[in-house]
């Protein structure tokens, strides 16, 4: 229960700083008396003995004579006697506990006192106690002021004024954090349901992903699928165009894979290639092979990177493989305002056929 002020309250058990289950507890009890005179105890501290003859004298102007306090199973010398009758039965009572080997401990401090007691001028004279012998429970001095507000000095008052304006500062700044918290997760979560889904989505998910990345970052992108008419030839997933290189074409196939890249999806990719040729009379400018491996691997920065296979695959049919967590980190930059998208476009455009990643400049702001 630790440190107690009881004002009028006819029955308890204290128990100190101990716990409860652990402590056979003292025992606070009122009972009747028809005794009227009252005083201070000789046995009443030093500190208290104003605030005791106050309710002496309160007490000798109420009607009814105040009722006594019992207190049981108390060590020898751990309570004394604040106010008592002419007979020495006591009316207000303070006792002390220090656990039993507790190696110096502060100890707690009780104070049971009839109703008749103020309550804000005892409390602050027991604070005050409890800071003299335990200041790492109460570590400063209760005001002498109810409302020191009211007594301040100009200086006090320049100094409170600081002190609330720094407050409200503190205030509007977690308001604020909490605002941005709750925003920041709202853009995550849109995030992984639009364009972050490149990093561990498949099949049409993933080719929305990459084209809305290939958007961004500056490219025209066509959806072959949606163009595609009734007995036509399957194409790639996408094609690019730059709207200022007239004349300039790449095609673009998606692949995600729960393990690493499948090189037989090479002649798939050349294959679209081809009919690329046999429509056009020429080769596309680029060849993308966007891919996104070990996709089940949740943090792509856990994910293995291609092996020389995969590299030599994607050179033999002309073609750039791209990993789909660098292009969304490409994208960032952009979107950021850290890279131009004309030099994010470049970096695609005149990539040359094999493996294929951002610059590690364009990529430190990201990482």
């Amino acid at each position: 229960m630790g440190n107690v002020l009881a004002i009028g309250v006819p029955d308890f058990t204290w128990t100190g700083h101990q716990k409860l289950n652990s402590f056979s507890g003292r025992r606070f009890k009122a009972l009747p008396n028809t005794e009227r005179e009252v005083q201070v105890s000789s046995d009443c501290p030093v500190f208290w003995e104003d605030l005791a003859g106050e309710l002496a004298r309160e007490l000798l102007r109420a009607e009814d004579p105040p009722l006594v306090i019992s207190a049981r199973h108390f060590p020898e010398n751990t309570v004394r006697d604040i106010v008592y009758t002419t007979s020495a039965r006591p009316v207000a009572i303070c006792c002390t506990h220090v656990q039993p080997d507790s190696g110096g401990d502060s100890p707690a401090v009780a104070i049971a006192l009839p109703e008749q007691a103020h309550l804000l001028e005892w409390l602050r004279a027991l604070l005050e106690v409890l800071h003299m012998i335990d200041k790492d429970r109460v570590p400063h001095a209760p005001p002498r002021l109810s409302s020191p507000a009211d007594w301040y000095t100009p200086k006090e008052s320049e100094l409170a004024s600081q002190l609330t304006e720094i407050g409200n500062k503190i205030d509007h700044l977690d308001s604020e954090r909490e605002r941005l918290e709750a925003a920041l997760r709202v853009a995550g979560e849109e995030a992984d349901a639009g364009v972050r889904r490149c990093i561990w989505a498949d099949g049409d998910e993933l080719v929305d992903a990459v084209a809305y990345i290939l958007d961004g970052i500056g490219f025209t992108v066509r959806d072959m699928d949606a163009e595609k008419r009734e007995g036509e030839p399957k194409r790639e997933d996408l094609r690019l165009t730059v709207p200022e290189n007239v004349g300039w074409e790449a095609v673009v196939e998606v692949k995600g894979y729960a393990k690493g890249t499948r090189t037989t999806d090479a002649r798939q990719i050349r294959e679209y290639r081809d009919l690329y040729i046999k429509d056009r009379g020429r080769p596309p400018d680029l060849v993308l092979w966007v891919a996104n491996p070990y996709r089940s691997t949740v943090d792509p920065s856990d994910r293995p990177a291609p092996d020389n296979n995969v590299e030599e695959s994607a050179a033999n049919i002309e073609a750039v493989h791209v990993l789909t967590k660098d292009l969304y980190r490409l994208w960032a930059l952009v979107q950021s305002g850290h890279l131009e998208d004309e030099s994010a476009l470049q970096q695609l455009v005149g990539a040359p056929p094999g493996l294929w990643s951002p610059t590690l400049s364009d990529t430190e702001d990201t990482a």
